[in-house]
């Protein structure tokens, strides 16, 4: 009976190995197809879809890199960070000794600012490869983002003492000499990348923004005009780059149709995220939850005076705020902390630590002192790692306006400075600049709008908290800049000192989108720029009523 069976049992096999590779065969044919419908997608800006396609092809082979990459660009690009992450893990789960994957990790933490997490990847990754230069390259940008730049711009030179053609290392490098105002040099590197790789074109964009280009007809010009009429593989995001590059370029040598035809045409190509009604009803409720009556009920809930050396600069992003820093950050007894994480990450929390029966801010209504005192001594801590002397620290975290109800309750001592510019040339600014955590940059109907709940925000505050901010105007500072810094010193109660005029020469990282200006002397030529682009911002003006 056995011996029978045999021959059928073979005949079995036979086909149970075809089937299964006419299976394997239709799954392949699958995956290249999701393949094609992902990157249709995301050349459309059909983002979901493209996030459909690259989950069903990880459903069929969970280990597809492509699938992976796409689906991290995607997620980096959303902003969605915490997505990119998981993937990584995951995959890291499976090749626990992965060194590259380790290294990924690393810069997607950094952008979310979880320098410790970064760091414990860089660790893991050390383990593998200690010699790597791509670990060292790697360490340079976990100095950098702490704004280490002396350690980080020594970490790309040993890199590039090794593989001196690396144009990563080279700008890289170029980016902390600009920071640390030695732009010579800076500038030296990225001529030397561009010519070892003519489409390095984040080195282009480097060289527009520290104003390089005083000719439209400069050879890199029509060299980026021709990436873009040659476009078969160019990427999205790679197009949105070179037309903010030619945006720069156009703008800084007046001409300002064609510079606004690139700007238009690279904020086209970004998906707009951005949730207006949403905006609009978290504002709604911080009006209804933060009243002059509730903000005096918890007055008595801190102890001590440990916000007294702090100053919270808020506003708009494009409205001054960096000049304001790097003029305060001049002063010996100020220390400049930059944009933190640390009051959203703690109101995030706070339902979560009040029981999770009201989001916010509809929970504070629950805050007591045990929550006040965690939040001050928490935020304290997180200070002091960056400094441990100083009369003043500062947070230039732009998007606390939103929380000044919060922070009128908990750091009631703490100084408020508004940093406010006209609304037309702010919103034009940030149009013109490719902003990664600014989703709703890249529409001017959009900025019109969120400009004005901004400011429907800013006229309560005003109103309800018992110490009102101190409002520095942009257009007043740079007409009359003496006598605005005397009075912005004078509010943070610190004495005057010389170098505060001298803004441009401190020797600091300024790691904002105005970066590079604040490292000139003053100059009056971003006042009224709107006035170039008049012809485009009817729609704008009509909505801030200008």
């Amino acid at each position: 009976m056995a011996v029978a069976q045999r021959p059928v049992i073979g005949l079995l096999g036979l086909a149970g190995e075809r089937a299964r590779r006419r299976l394997e065969s239709l799954r392949r044919s699958v995956v290249t197809h999701l393949h094609s419908i992902a990157q249709e997608a995301v050349d459309n800006k059909e983002l979901l879809r493209a996030e459909v396609s690259y989950r069903l092809i990880l459903r069929l082979n969970r280990r597809d890199s492509a699938a992976i990459s796409g689906l991290v660009d995607l997620y980096c690009e959303l902003g969605r960070h915490d997505g990119a992450i998981d993937l990584e893990q995951r995959l890291i789960a499976g090749v626990p000794n992965d060194f590259f994957r380790y290294l990924d990790l690393v810069p997607l933490y950094l952008r979310l600012e979880e320098r410790d997490k970064a760091d414990e990847c860089w660790q893991a990754a050390a383990r593998f490869d200690p010699n790597s230069h791509l670990l060292t390259f790697m360490k340079g940008q976990l100095y950098r983002s702490a704004n280490m730049l002396e350690e980080s711009s020594e970490s790309f030179r040993q890199v590039l003492a090794t593989n001196p053609g690396l144009a990563l290392a080279m700008v890289s490098l170029s980016m902390d000499l600009s920071d640390l105002n030695e732009r010579e040099e800076a500038t030296t590197l990225l001529e030397k990348v561009l010519r070892l790789d003519p489409s390095h074109l984040s080195a282009y964009a480097i060289l527009a923004s520290m104003k390089y280009y005083s000719d439209p007809n400069h050879p890199h010009v029509a060299r980026l005009q021709q990436f873009l009429a040659d476009n078969t593989n160019l990427r999205r995001r790679d197009a949105v780059t070179i037309h903010f590059t030619l945006g720069d370029i156009f703008d800084a040598t007046k001409l300002y149709e064609t510079a606004f035809h690139h700007y238009r045409s690279g904020n086209e190509l970004v998906v707009n995220t951005w949730n207006l009604g949403h905006f609009s009803r978290c504002v709604d409720r911080q009006i209804r939850s933060f009243t002059r009556a509730s903000i005096a009920a918890k007055a008595g809930l801190r102890e001590g005076n440990l916000g007294a050396g702090l100053a919270f600069v808020v506003g708009m992003p494009r409205s001054g705020s960096t000049l304001v820093e790097q003029v305060l950050a001049s002063h010996p007894d100020v220390i400049a902390g930059g944009e933190r994480r640390d009051f959203p990450l703690f109101v995030n929390g706070l339902p979560r630590q009040l029981g999770g029966a009201r989001d916010y801010p509809d929970c504070v209504q629950y805050v007591d002192g045990a929550t006040v005192a965690r939040l001050r001594s928490h935020y304290i801590e997180e200070c002091l790692k960056l400094a441990t002397t100083g009369k003043l620290f500062v947070d230039k975290t732009l998007a606390n306006y939103l929380e000044l109800g919060l922070i009128s309750i908990v750091f009631p001592e703490a100084k408020v400075i508004h940093c406010r510019r006209d609304p037309l040339d702010t919103c034009l600014s940030c149009y013109f600049k490719h902003f990664a955590g600014v989703p709703y940059s890249n529409d001017l109907l959009t900025l019109g709008l969120m400009y004005r709940q901004y400011e429907r925000l800013m006229v309560y505050w005003s109103d309800v908290c018992p110490r009102p901010a101190y409002e520095v105007v942009y257009e007043r500072m740079v007409t009359d800049f003496e006598d605005s810094v005397r009075g912005l010193l004078d509010y943070c109660r610190l004495d005057w000192h010389p170098n505060c005029l001298a803004f441009h020469e401190t020797r600091r990282p300024a790691r904002t989108a105005s970066q590079y200006q604040v490292k000139m002397p003053l100059y009056k030529t971003s006042i009224g720029r709107w006035r170039h682009y008049e012809p485009f911002l009817g729609e704008l003006r009509s909505i801030l009523n200008r």
